[in-house]
Order: C-alpha cells, then sequence, then structure tokens
C-alpha cells in the first residue's frame, strides 16, 4: 500500500508540469528602427539600423516584460536632415506604436521604416483589439519621391488572419488594403485613419502581430505614441473553453489516465 501511494506521488509533478504546458506562453517582444540615406545624390547610401528584442516566459501573453524602445536619428554628418529619424516601441502592457518622418527636402534619397512586433504562443482565444488614430502626411509635395505608409498584421501559425495597410504619395494619391480603418482626407496631402475596434479568433499556437511605418523624401507617418508607450496597437485576449492545445492536451490526458490506474491499483 505505501509502496503504490508514493508511486502516485511521484507522478504528480509529472502532471502539474503537463498541466503547465497547456497554459505557459513564451514571449518575444521586439521592435526595429531602421533607416538609408542618400546625400547628396549621387553618393553611396547609408544604412542605420536597431534592432532591440527581449524575451520572458508567463502564463499570460502580457508578460512583466520591461518596455522596448528603438530609435533612429540620423545625424547631419551621413544626410543633412535634422527631421529624420524613426521610433518604435512595444510596452509591458502589449501595446506598441511607431513613428517615422524624413524632412522636407528635395530629393533628398531617404527611406525610414519603424516597425514593432509582438510574438508568443498562445492558447485558443478571442482577440480583442484597438487601433487609435494614426496619420500619413507629404510634406514636401513637390518632391516626387515623396510618400507614407503603414501595415498592422496578425499572424496565427503562419497565416495572416487580420491585415490593414494603407499609403499616400506627394499627388495625394492613397489606398488601402485589407481592412479599412475608416481614413479621411484633411487636405491633399495629409490622410488619417484609426480608432478602430476589432477582433479574430486565433487557434493554439504561434502568434505574431505587428506594425511598421515608412517613408521617404519629406513624408511623415505615426500611429500612436513611441515617446510615451502609449497607443497604437493594443490587444487583449479571452481563451476559448474546451479547446486546448492538441499536443499537450494528449499529454495530460495521459497522464491522467496513469493516475487514474494508479489510483485503481492502489484501492485493490
Amino acid at each position: 500500500m505505501c509502496i503504490t501511494r508514493l508511486k502516485v506521488y511521484a507522478a504528480l509533478p509529472f502532471l502539474l508540469v503537463l498541466l503547465a504546458a497547456t497554459c505557459a506562453n513564451a514571449l518575444v517582444m521586439n521592435t526595429n528602427a531602421d533607416a538609408t540615406a542618400q546625400w547628396p545624390y549621387p553618393n553611396p547610401i547609408v544604412t542605420s539600423s536597431i534592432s532591440d528584442p527581449k524575451t520572458a516566459t508567463a502564463g499570460t501573453i502580457l508578460s512583466a516584460v520591461p518596455n522596448d524602445h528603438g530609435a533612429i536619428i540620423l545625424p547631419n554628418w551621413v544626410i543633412d536632415d535634422p527631421f529624420a529619424r524613426a521610433y518604435a516601441s512595444a510596452s509591458d502592457t502589449g501595446s506598441i506604436a511607431v513613428s517615422a518622418q524624413s524632412g522636407p527636402y528635395y530629393n533628398q534619397k531617404n527611406t525610414l521604416t519603424a516597425q514593432a512586433m509582438f510574438t508568443s504562443n498562445i492558447i485558443s482565444s478571442l482577440m480583442s483589439f484597438h487601433i487609435t488614430p494614426g496619420s500619413l502626411m507629404i510634406m514636401n509635395p513637390s518632391d516626387p519621391n515623396a510618400s507614407a505608409a503603414y501595415s498592422i498584421d496578425i499572424l496565427n501559425n503562419g497565416s495572416t488572419v487580420w491585415s490593414s495597410s494603407g499609403y499616400l504619395f506627394n499627388n495625394g494619391i492613397h489606398g488601402v488594403s485589407g481592412t479599412d480603418l475608416g481614413g479621411s482626407f484633411s487636405s491633399a496631402y495629409s490622410y488619417s485613419f484609426g480608432d478602430y475596434l476589432g477582433g479574430v479568433f486565433v487557434s493554439a499556437g504561434q502568434l505574431i502581430y505587428q506594425m511598421n511605418v515608412t517613408v521617404s523624401n519629406g513624408g511623415w507617418a505615426s500611429i500612436g505614441d513611441p515617446f510615451n508607450f502609449t497607443g497604437g496597437f493594443s490587444a487583449s485576449f479571452s481563451p476559448v473553453a474546451g479547446v486546448p492545445e492538441p499536443a499537450s492536451a494528449i499529454l495530460f490526458a495521459t497522464g491522467l489516465l496513469g493516475f487514474a490506474g494508479l489510483r485503481k491499483r492502489m484501492k485493490k
């Protein structure tokens, strides 16, 4: 009898590990700021970038990972443009924000991109999200290469389950792909969008949500406030009951059967 009980107690840690495996999530938070510049034309292109990933493990997707902030300001010796900069941030509450701007100098041949991203392993959930107002602007309409663009994507197990992207050119032409965030012109060279509430089902496995803005030659774009880690894209998750992760569920069920068998032997 005592030996059988010892076997039961020895099996408990294994069962607890299996239970934890069905709930734990690994979270990776990353921000990137990239810039290329060519000044004056046709000098060689100068590229600068910064990437700052952080990783943690927690029971929910919103982990206590420190705030993550990537930023680039091109120095004047690279390009004579004090306005050229890109910022990206991701907060420990799960929100991401980005902004980029390029000064209004004709034909300066520069492109700046800011990107923020979350990656996590999750259980099946209903993902609710909020996109705060953002904007695209052209500060130098006379430059034929001036542009501003944004894109927001949610990927689940390698497939895009929701997306929205848009662009604005120097002549006022604009376009949207995927979900329209209710964009509108306030002038021929300014396009505002956002304050959007959405939801999507995500199945067990990998989840990525990311956002970026790209500007060139007098373009300006922003979604949220990367300086204060607020706004932009934020999300919350409601686990869907009865839809466990397949591999973990099988292991956990096997452990329960073994546990039941040991209890039966103990009664005999």
